[in-house]
């Protein structure tokens, strides 16, 4: 799915650069749970931002493979890219990112309104009821509790059904038990829609329920 080839990043830091990934080489393949594990700067969230091409590596390649089709994200248009991420990837924040100024139902419908899909409103709402948030429906963001926005984020994540799901420390603004909870709908989601989960994170019940944990250095 993800082909890297010695890739690098690195960020500027007045006159010197910082390399927050250098010469790193891994495949990602279909179905797989990946646990990214490393400490704070060791590039966990450069590097979920790079699959998803939204940012470009400074050397190296990242190439996305699905049957025939193949994207080498280092060189696609902006407009490919998009699409992209549009169709291909679902994205959780461990500060939720949801619109404030949408309700439960409208942070759900906007991916499936970018992908044009039809029956958005059935789908949006079946994502809803799915995660327990059916009551939460016309809620805003800041009417629910930190669980409850997370669920959001997860439902908004997995609404258009995506082949890969990079969640960035999903359980790191939690407590321990709706922690746990989420780790539960995430994975059940994952299964579900047999969707790749990439996630970064330094919770060990994450990378215990992973096949693979991919450790970064700082």
């Amino acid at each position: 799915m993800f082909v890297l080839n010695n890739v690098a990043k690195y960020y500027r830091d007045g006159d010197s650069k910082h390399w927050v990934l250098h010469n790193f080489t891994h495949d990602f393949t279909k179905h797989q749970y990946i646990c990214v594990a490393g400490p704070s700067g060791s590039g966990k969230s450069t590097l979920l931002n790079l699959l998803c091409g939204l940012i470009s590596a400074d050397e190296g390649s990242i190439q996305f493979r699905r049957g025939e089709e193949v994207i080498q994200l280092g060189t696609a248009t902006p407009t490919v890219l998009r699409e992209f991420r549009r169709h291909r990837i679902g994205f959780i924040y461990q500060f939720f990112n949801l619109i404030p100024t949408l309700t439960a139902l409208e942070n759900v419908l906007l991916p499936l309104e970018l992908t044009r899909q039809r029956h958005l409103d059935t789908i949006a709402r079946e994502r809803l009821h799915q995660l327990g948030l059916g009551a939460r429906i016309n809620a805003f963001p800041e009417e629910l509790s930190g669980g409850e926005q997370q669920r959001l984020a997860v439902a908004r994540a997995f609404a258009h059904n995506p082949d890969v799901i990079l969640a960035d420390e999903p359980t790191g603004n939690l407590d321990r038990d709706t922690a746990s909870e989420v780790i539960e709908l995430l994975w059940r989601e994952t299964a579900r829609t047999e969707a790749t989960l990439i996630v970064a994170s330094h919770d060990e019940r994450v990378s215990a329920r992973c096949e693979d944990v991919l450790s970064l250095a700082s």
